[in-house]
C-alpha cells in the first residue's frame, strides 16, 4: 500500500478509534428533549451523571441542567456493583418491570440508565422538570395544575403504578447522587456513546 495513503488514512480513522473503545457507562443520569426544543438548546443527551463499573465517574457541575463543564474521579467499583445488585433485587431488569416511559410530545425529559451485564434498564420521565413550576403536578404521566391542591394530596391520590415509578425513580436518583463525590478533577473527554433504548 502506498504509504502517504496510510497515513491519509491514519489521521482519518484515528479520532473515530477513541469513539468505538469508549464502553458505555453502567449507569447515567441525563436530560434529553424531543420535538420541540427552546432556542439556543439542543436535544441532548446532557448528562448529569455517568459511572462505568471500573469506578470511573463524571458529573456535571450543573445538577440541574447537565451537560458540560464535567469533573471527574474515582470511586470503589464495589459501590457501583452493591447500587445495581440492591436494584436488581427489587425486579428493575425483570420482564414485566417498571414502565419505562412518561413523559409527552414534543418535551423535555430526564433518564435513568442501568446496565447490568446484558440487561439493562431505561426509564424516562418528565415529572422532575415539570414540577419545577410549583403550580404544576404530574399524575400518571400527564402534566396538570394543582388549583390550590398540595402536590402531597394530588400524589396521594395518583395511581398506583405511577405512585410506585416515582418512588423507584426517587430512589434511583438518591443512590446515583450518593456516589458523586465531593470533589473531582475536570473532564474534557467526550459524552457521546449511544445507550440502547
Amino acid at each position: 500500500m502506498n504509504p502517504s495513503l496510510l497515513v491519509l488514512l491514519i489521521a482519518l480513522c484515528a479520532p473515530f478509534t477513541a469513539f468505538c473503545g469508549e464502553t458505555a457507562p453502567a449507569i447515567a443520569f441525563f436530560t434529553e428533549s424531543m420535538g420541540l426544543v427552546a432556542p439556543g438548546t439542543d436535544r441532548g443527551p446532557r448528562f448529569v451523571t455517568a459511572v462505568w463499573s471500573d469506578g470511573r465517574i463524571v458529573w456535571s457541575r450543573d445538577p440541574e441542567a447537565g451537560g458540560a463543564p464535567y469533573l471527574t474521579a474515582r470511586i470503589e467499583p464495589e459501590r457501583i456493583q452493591q447500587l445495581l445488585k440492591r436494584f436488581e433485587e427489587r425486579g428493575v431488569f425483570a420482564k414485566g418491570g417498571p414502565r419505562r416511559s412518561w413523559f409527552g410530545p414534543d418535551s423535555s425529559y430526564q433518564t435513568i440508565w442501568l446496565s447490568s451485564g446484558e440487561r439493562h434498564l431505561r426509564l424516562e420521565t418528565w415529572h422532575e422538570l415539570i414540577e419545577r413550576n410549583p403550580k404544576l403536578v404530574v399524575t400518571n404521566g400527564s402534566a396538570g395544575a394543582l388549583d390550590g391542591r398540595s402536590r402531597e394530596e394530588v400524589i396521594r391520590g395518583d395511581t398506583k403504578e405511577f405512585r410506585e415509578f416515582r418512588q423507584l425513580w426517587s430512589d434511583l436518583r438518591a443512590a446515583i447522587s450518593a456516589l458523586v463525590p465531593a470533589a473531582g478533577e475536570p473532564y474534557s473527554g467526550a459524552m457521546t456513546f449511544k445507550l440502547p433504548r
